[in-house]
């Protein structure tokens, strides 16, 4: 059986499996009072955030988005324990072409959610 040309440019442009995925990345990290994890794929970022009850980050990390400029697609939430678990998956905003780096989100996420904390106290919200 032969190829004709067009089939060999389809086979051409097919991508191998380790190509698909231009930049893949995971990372966690932990303080006090919060575990952050970060995914960053192609233009995906996906947040995890596990706080403890007594304060709310919530606040705080949407204002790390913008300035990483990730835009919002989708946010859960939930409670288990004495601690809050949020997911939020955003996406690069388009046009800014750059990558984002895991470490840098998950630190600045830390740095802003303890100075949160640090400020306001742990009082509790029962």
């Amino acid at each position: 059986m032969r190829l004709n040309d067009d089939d060999e440019e389809n086979m051409e442009k097919k991508k191998p499996e380790s190509d698909v995925i231009d930049q893949c990345s995971w990372l966690q990290r932990k303080s006090k009072v919060i575990d952050v994890s970060v995914r960053v794929i192609d233009d995906e970022v996906t947040i995890k955030v596990v706080e403890k009850k007594k304060i709310n980050c919530l606040i705080c990390v949407s204002k790390v988005l913008d300035q990483f400029h990730l835009d919002l697609h989708y946010v859960a939430g939930g409670n288990f324990g004495d601690h809050h678990s949020f997911l939020l998956k955003t996406k690069i905003y388009e046009g800014e072409g750059s990558t984002m780096n895991p470490s840098v989100i998950a630190n600045r996420v830390i740095e802003v959610v303890d100075k949160h904390n640090s400020l306001h106290g742990c009082s509790s919200r029962r």
